[in-house]
């Protein structure tokens, strides 16, 4: 999790003693692994997904995958084994960090660190050199075209009946989410329209509203509307 001062939090795990972003292990419920980061996060920080909000710069990709060796712990029962450690990027849809309500029977404390005082080595090079796309603010992550025929009328389409996808099921303004490679909210609408109504060109789109909605996940999406 990134605040507007390009500080990532880091809490104390009790079980390890050492310091490191909220996260944990998969349980058999979670779909996806994004899903488990959000729960994790939850869990030891008392955040809801809803004042968490994905990057531009990873969207739902891992921005990090560490691999380490764990020994074996026999009173566990778990033998020596590698451990895949998916890191995704957060923005705080708070102005400041909020107040955090601490899972203190695992986490011993919170503290957010700028990007050069990551101790994780990899983690670390990865925020500094991405540090210019990585500046904390939301950023829309989804583009919908408010259209009417001048008569009242405005143009809708029905969503697919999916898993993972807002609003399946119902009629909706046209639009989408970010892609890798959208250069901005306007590049991802006009992409979007080319693949829903093909031949539709609009001109002279403006920003309508900016809104935050809901993804599947339940963390928020910042949504630029055109007119």
């Amino acid at each position: 999790m990134i605040d507007r001062a390009r500080r990532v939090l880091h809490i104390g795990h009790r079980s390890s003693g050492l310091t490191l972003t909220p996260g944990g292990h998969a349980e058999e419920a979670d779909a996806r692994l994004l899903a488990v980061a959000v729960r994790e996060v939850g869990e030891e920080t008392g955040l809801p997904a809803s004042r968490l909000c994905l990057t531009p710069y990873a969207l739902d990709a891992p921005f990090d995958i560490d691999v380490h060796a764990i020994d074996a712990r026999p009173e566990k029962g778990e033998p020596a084994h590698e451990h895949y450690d998916f890191r995704f990027l957060f923005y705080l849809t708070d102005d400041a960090p909020p107040a955090l309500a601490l899972q203190e029977e695992e986490v011993t404390g919170a503290t957010w660190l700028p990007f050069p005082e990551i101790r994780s080595t990899t983690l670390r090079a990865k925020l500094l050199a991405a540090e210019r796309e990585l500046d904390g603010t939301p950023q829309p992550l989804n583009a919908s075209l408010l259209l009417h025929d001048g008569h009242g009328r405005y143009l809708l389409h029905l969503r697919d009946m999916r898993e993972g996808i807002r609003e399946p099921g119902a009629f909706a303004l046209l639009g989408g989410g970010r892609e890798p490679g959208d250069d901005g909210p306007e590049a991802t609408l006009r992409r979007e329209l080319g693949e829903e109504v093909p031949g539709l060109v609009p001109t002279g789109l403006s920003p309508y509203e900016d809104q935050y909605e809901t993804s599947p996940d339940g963390l928020s999406v910042p949504v630029r509307v055109y007119g």
